[in-house]
């Protein structure tokens, strides 16, 4: 096995080539003490010394004068040891903000309002906000500014592999169709995602519907060209009806290849059009080819998930920065304390916190230390490192000649941030240090510093105060709101109870963007034990089924549909979880259907639509089950979970959509049944055991029939009472701040619903009412 010569291989090649070579200089510089450079180097230096290279050391700064700046020199030379009193003569100054983006602001005011001020910047950690906040003042950017071209193109090495492995995993290929640079029509990557984010898997009947009608949309778009419609159409099977591998086991190699090609050719194309040598996708195009050639080297003709993602790691490495241009007359930069070597007039020191490690590990026990000293192999120590820091940090401070600023932030990029360790020798040697730190938080300070710098103004914004949410909005007359022909029941129960959400989302249209993330593990094993009930009650002769049968057909059509619209309980780590879903269905589907047997109910119709009139309105809704047993009739809603507030629902009347789905049914005569069905109890909650005889009963001493037309009653008192409202231009704000409120103003409403008390669930338009906290 051939390995790349490393630093230790190329070392000695040049040692060993030394006493062979005519050297082409005559002298060496080197800045740093050679005791603290690495024993490589000492060695390396040794040897060209050996074979007449002059070898010229550090030469120490030379400090006349006492101004302050020149004290604290003498001190960190350990020329003296005592401390001393700063006389507060501008050559050596602390400043400190709260937050570095303050403190950027203040210093990029100050170098623009005092034009001599042109320090040598030392950046030392982060400093985009410094430059960002140049650029505002109109001042020269620094050219620190950079451009990666790893993100976001590359993410797609990383990505690529996941169509491999089955199961597919969801949040990568989620991840994978929202890249804003990937290889698919820009289109049908985000109809997958939203698809992806509501049924996580591929191929399910939604899946296959959202994909026809988007090909079919492609005849619109490209009438006159079919290599653009076949192209996107190649893309979409390449990527998604390829051959897929188990996940615990090894794909073919010949397949990997054919995915990094794939990019490779479809990045260097898509780069075309762009004229720029550092285009992100050329990178992208390099990279997946270098893949490739890796791949083809390799012996093996399998790869496992783990050897994949270790060749993908092998190439992936950070693309070069693209550093920006610095602009005229830009102060000049620095990013370490040791690269000012030689007599700087003016120093500012930016970021003058802790950005290295507080100590060192080493990585040797003592026995193998002292084995390697007898084999004459000597390394660079934790203390050694420690001196080399020592001298490091503080050359920044003993080469600046005139004045030497430090800024000090509180908190960097939203953290807190330790001091420098050269702070500590400072304020051990600088006796009234305070006469020369300033806070630019702290008005007294800034009134001292004025005493260096013409400061720049600052202004003190006055707190907006937070809104206060109002019992009503009260529209003017000439916007008057109307109502809408056709009504669903989730809108219908909107207007009842939060007006201000039906105006808001079904008048004025006000809807939040679609947000691509994975359905909450809750909600999705609702809607696959919603479908697994579903397609199982679909079956013929279903009723005739064992309990043995029902069981093995759950299991087996559980397992197709997790790849279908579950994938998320596929993934590793998933399995006890999906274990205990398939169990929970499986009793939940035997207990409804000895239920509708044992009480001689006919399945009528599953996802049933139902349309009819309330008041003005049209109404349009969906029952899940609905039975018929003779001339009776019974509506099943099929809940995830929620029994006991089901229960609350029914004990208190706000069952509204059951009642208002049983008048759509049968609106003449003979109302339908109502119950709840809860999938993970396997439970059945109604108000009486007619319907149902091992029902759990609610309320079986109330007249059902009564109860459904006072529900039936108060809501169209309240429809009507809501539409009034808004007809005269009061929309109702309904939460808890103005719930006690709102009913002193209403008084006793017997005969309408009764409000609710809490804020609307899941409620987008908070910030519009002002519900904050």
């Amino acid at each position: 096995l051939q390995l790349t010569p490393g630093f230790a291989n190329r070392l000695e090649t040049i040692i060993e080539s030394i006493p062979q070579a005519q050297l082409p200089f005559q002298e060496l510089h080197y800045v740093e003490p050679l005791q603290l450079l690495s024993p490589a180097y000492q060695r390396l230096f040794q040897v060209l010394n050996h074979h007449g290279l002059k070898l010229i050391g550090p030469t120490p700064p030379s400090i006349k004068g006492g101004d302050d700046l020149q004290q604290l020199q003498t001190l960190l030379q350990g020329q003296k040891k005592d401390t001393f009193d700063a006389q507060g003569d501008g050559s050596l100054l602390f400043i400190k903000g709260k937050r570095d983006t303050d403190l950027a602001a203040f210093f990029a005011g100050l170098v623009r309002k005092n034009t001599n001020l042109k320090p040598t910047m030392l950046l030392s950690g982060p400093a985009q906000v410094l430059d960002n906040a140049f650029i505002q003042e109109g001042l020269p950017s620094l050219g620190i500014r950079a451009t990666s071209l790893s993100r976001p193109p590359l993410q797609l090495l990383k990505l690529a592999t996941c169509f491999l492995w089955s199961p597919l995993d969801p949040y990568k290929i989620l991840e994978f169709v929202s890249l804003p640079v990937q290889p698919l029509d820009n289109e049908l990557a985000f109809r997958i995602g939203q698809q992806i984010a509501q049924s996580p898997g591929i191929n399910s009947e939604g899946w296959k519907v959202m994909i026809a009608r988007y090909f079919a949309s492609l005849e619109e778009r490209f009438p006159k060209a079919p290599d653009d419609k076949e192209k996107i159409k190649m893309q979409y099977r390449f990527w998604f009806e390829r051959q897929q591998f188990d996940a615990k086991a090894s794909a073919l190699k010949s397949e990997v290849i054919q995915i990094f090609d794939f990019l490779s050719i479809w990045a260097r194309e898509s780069a075309k059009e762009g004229k720029s040598l550092y285009d992100p996708l050329l990178t992208l195009a390099d990279k997946a080819l270098k893949i490739k050639e890796l791949l083809e080297e390799l012996p093996e003709q399998e790869l496992s998930r783990l050897e994949l993602e270790r060749v993908v790691r092998t190439i992936y490495e950070p693309a070069p920065l693209l550093l920006n241009e610095k602009q005229l007359e830009a102060l000049p930069v620095v990013t370490q304390s040791d690269a000012i070597y030689g007599p700087t007039e003016k120093t500012l020191w930016w970021n003058f916190v802790q950005h290295e490690p507080a100590y060192f590990f080493s990585k040797w026990y003592q026995s193998e230390l002292a084995y390697l000293q007898q084999q004459k192999v000597y390394l660079q120590q934790p203390k050694d490192k420690n001196q080399q820091l020592i001298w490091q940090r503080k050359q920044a401070v003993l080469w600046t000649q005139n004045q030497l600023i430090f800024l000090i932030p509180s908190v960097v990029e939203g953290k807190e941030v330790q001091a420098h360790p050269l702070m500590g020798n400072m304020e051990a040697a600088i006796s009234n240090l305070p006469d020369i730190y300033f806070n630019i938080d702290i008005p007294e300070d800034r009134a001292r510093l004025q005493r260096y710098f013409h400061l720049p103004e600052s202004v003190q914004l006055t707190p907006r105060p937070l809104g206060v949410t109002q019992n009503f909005i009260n529209v003017p007359t000439s916007a008057q709101l109307a109502t809408r022909e056709t009504e669903t029941f989730t809108s219908l129960e909107t207007l009842l109870y939060y007006p201000y959400q039906w105006v808001f989302k079904y008048l004025l249209g006000l809807r939040k963007s679609p947000i691509l993330s994975i359905t909450p593990e809750s909600t999705l094993q609702g809607n696959l034990a919603h479908r697994l009930l579903e397609k199982l009650l679909l079956e013929p002769k279903v009723y005739e089924w064992s309990k043995m049968q029902v069981y093995q057909w759950i299991d087996q059509a559980a397992t197709k549909l997790f790849y279908q619209e579950g994938a998320v309980l596929l993934l590793y780590g998933k399995e006890p979880l999906r274990v205990s879903f398939v169990k929970k269905v499986q009793f939940a589907a035997w207990s409804l259907l000895d239920s509708l047997k044992s009480n001689g109910w006919e399945i009528f119709g599953l996802e049933k639509d139902l349309e009819g009139h309330f008041e003005k309105s049209q109404i349009k809704g969906r029952a899940d089950l609905i039975l018929r047993r003779g001339t009776e009739w019974a509506i099943l809603d099929l809940k995830w979970r929620g029994i006991s507030r089901r229960r609350a629902m029914i004990r208190n009347q706000e069952d509204l959509q059951l009642v208002l789905y049983a008048y759509l049914l049968n609106p003449t005569d003979n109302w339908a049944h109502t119950a709840y069905f809860i999938i993970d109890r396997g439970e059945l909650i109604a108000r009486n055991q007619e319907a149902f005889q091992e029902v759990e009963a609610i309320t079986p001493d109330l007249d059902t029939v009564q109860t459904y037309e006072q529900i039936i009653d108060k809501m169209r008192k309240t429809y009507n009472w809501r539409i009034d409202q808004i007809r005269e231009g009061v929309i109702e704000v309904r939460s808890e701040r103005t719930a006690a409120a709102l009913e002193e103003v209403y008084g006793d409403t017997l005969d309408l619903l009764e409000m609710k008390q809490k804020n609307a669930p899941f409620d987008d338009y908070r910030t519009l009412i002002n519900l904050f906290g």
